[in-house]
């Protein structure tokens, strides 16, 4: 299953109003541990991509601390304009998913879940 089917499972097996029907895993035997099992591969995932972006994130405040160092403002002016930003949206996005992945490990799904799960599935990276 794909992350939109993992988060779809995730809100229906979360809301006691929902029936198993709306579910993708509606057809997959023993569907609760298949759901366990691909969140968990879903979060190694996300986990390892969440180190590789920690990694392109120091290497922009680098890039942006040379530039700022070095005095060149127009180097530090179009550093700022977009790595910035970008670091800005990766950490919004990285700390949603953090939330995330703690909801999954602890079994703790509530509203604020489901719409972390909305928020990281619309992030624009």
């Amino acid at each position: 299953m794909n992350k939109d089917d993992i988060k779809k499972a995730l809100e229906v097996c979360t809301d006691c109003y929902s029936t198993c029907d709306d579910c993708p895993y509606d057809d997959v035997g023993n569907c609760g541990d298949t759901l366990k099992t691909d969140a968990c591969e879903l979060i190694v995932e996300q986990e390892n991509e969440i180190e590789r972006l920690k990694a392109e994130n120091e290497t922009y405040c680098k890039q942006i601390n040379q530039a700022y160092d070095t005095g060149y403002d127009d180097g530090y002016k179009s550093c700022n304009s977009s790595a910035v930003k970008g670091i800005v949206k990766r950490y919004d996005f990285i700390s949603a998913l953090a939330v995330l992945v703690k909801a999954v490990l602890t079994g703790n799904f509530d509203c604020t879940f489901v719409s972390l799960c909305t928020a990281v599935a619309k992030a624009d990276l």
